[in-house]
């Protein structure tokens, strides 16, 4: 029996709503995962910044 050609790649992925759909999710969970990451590197780097500064002022303690 002679196989029927199908669409194939990228035709298939277009022509599948769930595979879109699941890919649109995927996207926008990366993103959010992206933006939390970020978030949180920023406050670590400024807690570091706050007590480097404190460590290293030469002021004499009052």
């Amino acid at each position: 029996m002679a196989r029927r050609p199908g669409p194939a790649g990228r035709e298939a992925l277009v022509a599948n709503p769930v595979a879109i759909g699941l890919g649109v999710i995927a996207v926008l969970g990366a993103v959010v995962l992206l933006r939390a990451s970020i978030r949180v590197l920023r406050r670590a780097g400024l807690r570091v910044d706050a007590i480097l500064a404190e460590e290293l002022d030469d002021r004499p303690p009052r």
